[in-house]
């Protein structure tokens, strides 16, 4: 199956898709390629093959809707978080290694940092908490937001978290001194998804229920102790989507990613902010996207149940 508007020079080439028998919210690649983890509201997580989508192993034992699915920066283990207020550490073969609790309410997000053992959740109690993969102990509870927490993003070199949600705001913490250090203001609506670049460590990519994308320089000298700055958005893209509900950076930073409502999918290119495709891809709200390792490849993930894996090609 190919995706592409007539004038794009980028098509999607189908590779294959997987399903759960509910709402998926969440798909990561694993960082060697060769798995991907999936969350969903039938209350597990599935590990899958990268190479042909064969179910590998499924994570049962949260009692709710699980929200979000990913692999630890060495990739050995899996982090899940569920609207049952825990987040989960699994081995990559399905063995529960830790049980976290504290949050009070349904988690409506998590996140992984790229480097390191930062596992950062949020939701519907305001809060985000901060742990450490490999101790499993709690590390710091973040406060201030005035409403529920859906989305979270890491910087590349772990040393800042960015929250956001239905307030609005996006929060950026000092993981160091465990403080805000910048409040980000634009969005018209919910924060629905974040994403820091890559390669450009103070970039940061936002999708709101605004329909639009923002592109924020997070870099600069760090605001004095106790002192916020509050920036404004370097770059407003307007999506196809009445919705945006995702968003990610290809591994070289070249390529960003949305995904959102009735399953229009985007990808622009970054430098220049050109849209390379915009496309129909799922019955329903993309709540996830992912590229894989090698550039290449990106999964889209559904409330249609659905994941599918994808080429990424340049048009002849």
């Amino acid at each position: 199956m190919e995706s592409k508007p007539d004038s794009s020079p980028i098509m999607l080439e189908r590779l294959y898709s997987v399903v759960h028998p509910n709402a998926i919210y969440g798909v990561a690649f694993s960082p060697d390629g060769e798995l991907f983890a999936s969350a969903s509201l039938d209350n597990t997580a599935r590990i899958w093959r990268a190479s042909d989508g064969a179910l590998v192993t499924t994570l049962t034992g949260h009692g709710d809707g699980v929200a979000f699915a990913g692999f630890t920066a060495d990739g050995r283990r899996v982090v899940t978080a569920s609207l049952d207020r825990s987040v989960r550490i699994w081995t990559r073969e399905g063995r529960l290694v830790a049980n976290l609790s504290g949050h009070q309410d349904y988690l409506a997000c998590g996140t992984v940092s790229a480097r390191g053992s930062w596992i950062a959740s949020g939701g519907f109690d305001k809060s985000v908490r901060l742990w450490d993969s490999q101790s499993t102990a709690s590390v710091a509870s973040f406060s201030g937001s005035d409403d529920t927490v859906q989305c979270l993003g890491f910087s590349a070199d772990g040393n800042w978290l960015a929250s956001g949600g239905d307030d609005a705001t996006i929060r950026v913490w000092n993981l160091a001194a465990h403080s805000l250090i910048r409040k980000l203001t634009g969005h018209v609506g919910t924060v629905e998804g974040l994403a820091f670049s890559p390669k450009d460590g103070g970039l940061l990519a936002s999708a709101g229920a605004d329909g639009t994308l923002r592109l924020w320089n997070c870099d600069g000298p760090a605001p004095t102790p106790s002192a916020v700055e509050t920036i404004s958005p370097m770059v407003t893209l307007d999506s196809s989507a009445t919705k945006l509900k995702s968003v990610a950076f290809s591994p070289d930073g070249v390529l960003l990613a949305a995904g959102g409502a009735e399953g229009r999918f985007e990808i622009w290119q970054v430098n220049d902010r050109k849209p390379l495709l915009a496309r129909t891809v799922h019955q329903n709200t993309i709540y996830a996207v992912a590229f894989h390792p090698d550039g290449r490849r990106l999964a889209t993930a559904s409330f249609d149940r659905s994941i599918h894996v994808w080429n990424i090609l340049a048009s002849e």
